[in-house]
Formats: C-alpha cells, sequence, structure tokens
C-alpha cells in the first residue's frame, strides 16, 4: 500500500487547500455586504461553490465561481445545477491572478493571509469604486475594514468577517496624489 497519496496532481500550482466555509459564515457575510439581485458575485477560490450558490438562490445575485483545481469546478458547477441556479451562475476555472475584477460588485474571500495579500493588490487596482471585498478570518493587510463582525459558527467555531468598501478601505484609494490632482482655480 502506497503511503505518499498526494491530495491533488503534483502538477497544479495550488495555494490553499480546500476548506469549505461553513454555510452560517457565508449568509452572514453576504447579508452583511447587503448583496442584491442586481449585484454581480464572485467568490475566489470557490471550492466546491457554496458562496456564489448561496448569492444566487438566496440572494438572487449573479455570481461567479473562481478555482484552480479542475476537479472542484465539476464540483462547483454540478452543484450549481442541482441547486437550479445555472442560469445566474457562471465559472471561471482558471488562476485568480488572471481574471478581471472590474464587473464585480461584490468579492468573497476565504483563502490563507499569503494570498489575499497578494491578490489584494490585484483587487485594489481593479475593482469599481463602491464594489465590497468580504474576506472570511483573515483580513487584507493595509486595507481598512468598514465592518468587522466576531461570531461563532454551527459547530461552535469563533470566526471573523471583515467587509472593505472600494473607495474608501483600499490603499489607493486614500493616497494624496488623488486630492492634489485636480486643476486649481
Amino acid at each position: 500500500m502506497e503511503k505518499n497519496i498526494p491530495l491533488w496532481p503534483s502538477n497544479e500550482k495550488v495555494d490553499a487547500p480546500w476548506i469549505a466555509s461553513p454555510r452560517t459564515a457565508i449568509a452572514y457575510a453576504l447579508s452583511l455586504a447587503k448583496v442584491r439581485e442586481w449585484d454581480s458575485f464572485a467568490d475566489i477560490g470557490c471550492g466546491d461553490g457554496r458562496a456564489a450558490i448561496m448569492a444566487s438562490k438566496y440572494f438572487k445575485a449573479k455570481s461567479t465561481c473562481i478555482e484552480l483545481r479542475e476537479d472542484l469546478c465539476a464540483l462547483s458547477y454540478a452543484n450549481a445545477i442541482y441547486n437550479n441556479v445555472s442560469d445566474k451562475f457562471s465559472l471561471i476555472c482558471q488562476d485568480a491572478r488572471k481574471v478581471v475584477y472590474n464587473e464585480f460588485d461584490v468579492v468573497y474571500i476565504y483563502m490563507f493571509p499569503t494570498f489575499i495579500e497578494e491578490i489584494s493588490k490585484k483587487l485594489d487596482e481593479e475593482m469599481r469604486l463602491g464594489s465590497r471585498l468580504i474576506t472570511l478570518d483573515f483580513p487584507v493587510k493595509n486595507w481598512i475594514p468598514i465592518l468587522m463582525r466576531r461570531f461563532q459558527d454551527e459547530v461552535g467555531i469563533s470566526r471573523s468577517i471583515f467587509l472593505y468598501l472600494t473607495g474608501i478601505s483600499n490603499p489607493s484609494s486614500w493616497r494624496l496624489k488623488k486630492f492634489y490632482g485636480y486643476p486649481r482655480i
């Protein structure tokens, strides 16, 4: 019997193992971010797609799953079909670093802090003003949350939700050059 069986193919670059977000945490995060039916929602590292599916099913938002692992892409799409949200659900099966984020109103991330720090630079550049960023358990380095809530999930684990608003929370929004860039009268 072989003892060193990999959890995923060794040729895939994986930034974090798949650990599903608790359903209560997702529901709480989506309600704190005030996700609405006209919003476009993205889940970075979506795993089985539960956050995007909940955004579509219960909040009526158009949702997108962004996932690197092909097996999890297939699982999230199957879950979307099972939950009857495939008409409001899309899937991007590629590295999150290559996705353009200017079309999303709400972005959800439950990943390791190192990845969140890396992707936050891209989000800072690409997200529209007024878009919301939600992270579970780990804050975004150098961003200032507009809201932070702690709670216990369904199994009693203490969780933290951080909500950020682009134009207020992100580093590029409070650089002095933006304030002094207007012509003087």
